[in-house]
């Protein structure tokens, strides 16, 4: 039985030449760690954050969700209206402050697309830099055959 506060631990099991074994245990070495184990865990724990949004994407996506829900709200209200238009009338006759909620929606919408563009161009950054570190490592060096 686990101790309480303490993390569940999995076994992950990999094959690796000894070339990669001898780097992974330089690595150890460099990293002033003394257990191969240690270091896998905290380059998973590093890997697990690396594409986490910062503390103002976070910010940011809460409140854009929030807007989103309050505008299909907006919007839901607006259909109602002009469908009970249509069965008055005949046709969906939007009041000026309906268009108006209408057009600033778009424009709301507009710039949260904007801002979640950006994010994405940055997130796709962050894993072509990666990528390039990853391979940076020549796996036709002969250290690592």
């Amino acid at each position: 039985m686990r101790k309480p506060g303490r993390a569940a631990y999995l076994s992950v099991a990999t094959r690796v030449t000894d070339h990669e074994c001898a780097a992974l245990d330089r690595f150890v070495g460099r990293a002033g760690m003394r257990k191969r184990a240690a270091v896998l865990r905290r380059l998973v724990r590093f890997l697990g954050d690396y594409f986490a949004p910062t503390p103002d994407e976070e910010v940011f996506l809460a409140s854009a969700e929030a807007h989103l829900s309050r505008l299909g709200g907006n919007f839901n209200q607006i259909a109602g209206s002009l469908s009970a238009s249509m069965k008055k009338i005949g046709r969906a006759d939007p009041t000026r402050q309906q268009v108006e909620i209408m057009l600033r929606a778009a424009d709301d919408v507009a710039h949260i697309r904007t801002v979640l563009g950006q994010m994405l161009d940055n997130h796709q950054i962050k894993t072509e830099t990666l990528r390039a570190r990853l391979d940076a490592v020549d796996p036709l060096d002969e250290e690592y055959e």
